[in-house]
């Protein structure tokens, strides 16, 4: 998705939550950059992406992975 905290404009994936709904982790470096704060109101803007991105896979699952190809079938 991308969004918007108060001007800053950024991208996140929604994580799923299990029962048909989704959250998004807001780091505090993402609450800084956007100038905000926890307890302070903020104005937050979501919509879709047109195109998802691709995952980043971690280096250790991907040489995992390619060590047994037989286990992504």
């Amino acid at each position: 998705m991308e969004g918007r905290i108060n001007t800053y404009l950024f991208q996140a994936t929604l994580e799923p939550k299990g029962q048909l709904s989704h959250w998004l982790l807001v780091t505090a470096e993402l609450l800084q950059a956007a100038g905000a704060s926890i307890d302070e109101i903020a104005t937050l803007d979501i919509m879709s992406v047109a195109q998802e991105p691709e995952p980043e896979i971690l280096s250790d699952i991907e040489k995992a992975l390619a060590a047994n190809p037989e286990d992504l079938e």
